[in-house]
């Protein structure tokens, strides 16, 4: 929530297998101060499915304190609108789609960010994507899978459609998590009015001491 009093929007990002239902709920429990949880992943099988174990980690009364936000890794809009839908018939009306997983065996599929190089065929998707019913989509991204240069083109297409807000992690995938993050893009920016766009940042342990002060020991950044 963006106010005058609390200018800072505070997400937590999605960890495969760590962020589950019960984390979510414990957290917000017992520390809260988060003003949306994503939750992880969900991507259909090749049997056309969504494994048990992600599908029953978005089931409402599993979430009982906080609903996180649902995110969709898909490579084609037959995925995007199958998954988008078994997502709305649980009563969600807000989703998340995952542009920027950069592991290969994600990639390899033309799926999370293996999607950057090719602006065309996210726009294929996003055009099926805002025929559905009741949809607010926000977008994950890399600043591209090989090159930052491919970031702008992806933002041109998702400046065409009505995605609620864009969250940039800013490294390329094939630097996975290791290299130092890049540069700011506030410069080019500009041109997209339209989008709100929110940038991962890496929490050090001022930061975190800030966030929760009665916390004594933190992990290293």
């Amino acid at each position: 929530m963006n106010t005058e009093k609390n200018p800072i929007s505070i997400y937590m990002a999605p960890l495969q297998e760590y962020t589950d239902a019960v984390y979510r709920n414990a957290h917000f429990r017992l520390f809260g101060g988060v003003n949306k949880y994503f939750a992880p992943y969900l991507v259909l099988q090749n049997d056309g499915s969504v494994k048990k174990s992600t599908w029953r980690d978005i089931l409402p009364e599993n979430n009982p304190n906080v609903l996180p936000v649902p995110q969709i890794l898909a490579g084609t809009s037959n995925e995007f609108a199958t998954l988008a839908n078994k997502i709305h018939e649980l009563g969600y009306r807000e989703m998340n789609w995952n542009l920027g997983c950069p592991y290969p065996m994600v990639t390899r599929r033309g799926r999370g960010s293996g999607l950057l190089p090719h602006p065309g065929r996210i726009r294929e998707i996003l055009d099926k994507a805002f025929t559905l019913p009741e949809i607010n989509l926000s977008v994950k991204l890399r600043a591209g899978q090989e090159s930052k240069d491919e970031l702008f083109p992806v933002l041109e297409v998702l400046n065409d459609f009505p995605v609620t807000e864009i969250i940039l992690h800013p490294r390329i995938a094939k630097d996975l998590y290791k290299a130092k993050p890049t540069g700011s893009y506030s410069r080019k920016r500009k041109k997209f009015a339209s989008i709100r766009l929110f940038t991962t940042v890496i929490l050090r342990r001022q930061m975190m001491q800030r966030i929760l002060p009665n916390r004594k020991t933190f992990p290293p950044s």
